[in-house]
């Protein structure tokens, strides 16, 4: 039997997942159809913009879009009288414009032939034997769309991933807001780490140009009751030195699913971004991680399509490759985030107080990577014996954590740390 369809592949969501996936197989000769649910690419905004030069690099955007350079950050708790001062050497990240960033992506995707069908609302998907069947709400009327495969790119609620049966992570409550705010570092963001403002995540404050910055806290849904509405001033009361005469010119918010182990891929199907999880679990950062999920994401249905093999056997290949590329990355964010949540406020502050000190900042400093934090964090291994004297804890992490460095380079390492 042959069937009508609407294009080789669809991709639910246009975010930069969903964009560039959409792109890439375009690149390849296949017809894409992109349903997004708003009426425009990149609004609203829910992301901080937050991103690595390497991002940038791999979303092949031009740096028109960078609002601010960013050469470190200033980490708070509730020892508010003196922060830990990470970086502030390098360019280490930059701020970039995120609704454009999301729009360039997409721009790239149209111009590569994909078509982009927007305020279309997919509400169901079902996958046959031969097809994919995509329903979707336009203009309070419903579309059938029918394609060989689809790719879900939909987010934290991805309709996707609820018909291959995937469980929702660790969820992040968050709110920001773009401010007008004197005073504020330039080139450094403020984190303010602790348990009582930002049970299970953390607030911030990020600049993006003269007097302006974006804000913001989050909680972990299942450590508070808390709104993130009342965490935010919550913060604001108790940094008045640092968002004196600060003016909220609009907020935004929404939730952060973090990386949990699990499947990405089925018949016909794939997941990628926020709608797979792929997102750190110690920053909630996603942009990186989902632009190379991606580039796998394509590759997997582009050796498939043509042979209309799109088996879970034949799209695993499609998981096994963005593990084995970052998945490590992510299960010791997951190790990172135990030992963040098991400190405690107390220890948090001693341990800020062991950072200060020139040894330890200048490792941190010389290791600290924003798209692979596992690499400072791999440091800690050697200085878990005297890390765990100083603070009463256990193994802060995995022995299988030696691997995050060169076991050739491991030993000079460590005795460098302790010299």
């Amino acid at each position: 039997m042959g069937y009508n369809f609407d294009a080789d592949v669809i991709v639910v969501g246009a975010g930069p997942a969903g964009a560039r996936t959409a792109a890439l197989l375009s690149e390849r000769g296949h017809s894409v159809i992109v349903l997004e649910e708003h009426q425009e690419v990149g609004f609203p905004v829910h992301c901080s913009g937050f991103i690595t030069p390497r991002t940038l690099d791999i979303a092949q955007i031009e740096s028109s879009i960078v609002m601010n350079s960013v050469k470190g950050a200033l980490v708070y708790s509730n020892n508010k009288a003196k922060p830990l001062i990470l970086g502030g050497d390098i360019e280490r990240a930059v701020v970039v414009d995120r609704e454009l960033f999301d729009k360039s992506i997409a721009s790239s995707s149209g111009d590569s032939g994909a078509s982009f069908k927007m305020n279309n609302k997919v509400v169901s998907v079902q996958r046959k034997d031969s097809f994919v069947e995509v329903l979707a709400i336009h203009d309070k009327k419903p579309i059938k769309y029918l394609a060989r495969c689809v790719v879900g790119a939909d987010g934290v609620r991805s309709i996707v991933a609820k018909d291959l049966g995937r469980d929702s992570g660790e969820m992040i409550w968050c709110i920001g807001a773009e401010a007008r705010l004197e005073g504020h570092p330039m080139d450094m963001v403020r984190i303010y780490a602790s348990q009582d403002l930002a049970p299970g995540w953390f607030g911030w404050s990020i600049p993006t140009g003269t007097n302006r910055v974006r804000i913001g806290i989050g909680a972990a849904m299942h450590s508070t009751s808390l709104k993130p509405r009342k965490l935010l001033n919550d913060l604001l009361n108790e940094f008045p030195e640092h968002f004196k005469g600060i003016e909220i010119i609009s907020f935004g918010g929404g939730f952060i699913p973090l990386y949990s182990a699990s499947s990405t891929y089925d018949d016909r199907a794939l997941l990628v971004g926020d709608a797979a999880l792929q997102v750190k679990p110690t920053s909630g950062g996603g942009i990186y991680t989902s632009l190379k999920a991606a580039s796998y994401a394509a590759q997997a249905i582009n050796e498939n399509l043509d042979e209309d093999s799109l088996d879970n056997e034949s799209l695993s290949v499609y998981q096994k490759n963005w593990t084995e590329d970052f998945g490590q990355e992510m299960q010791r964010g997951l190790d990172i985030r135990q030992v963040y949540l098991g400190l405690g406020d107390d220890k948090l502050n001693r341990l800020m107080d062991i950072f200060r000190l020139p040894l330890f900042r200048s490792k941190i400093n010389n290791y600290g990577d924003i798209d692979y934090p596992s690499k400072m964090f791999g440091i800690l291994v050697g200085l878990a014996p005297i890390l765990k004297g100083l603070l009463g804890l256990p193994d802060l992490l995995p022995v299988s954590w030696k691997n995050v460095v060169d076991s050739r380079q491991w030993d000079v390492i460590h005795k460098d740390l302790l010299n």
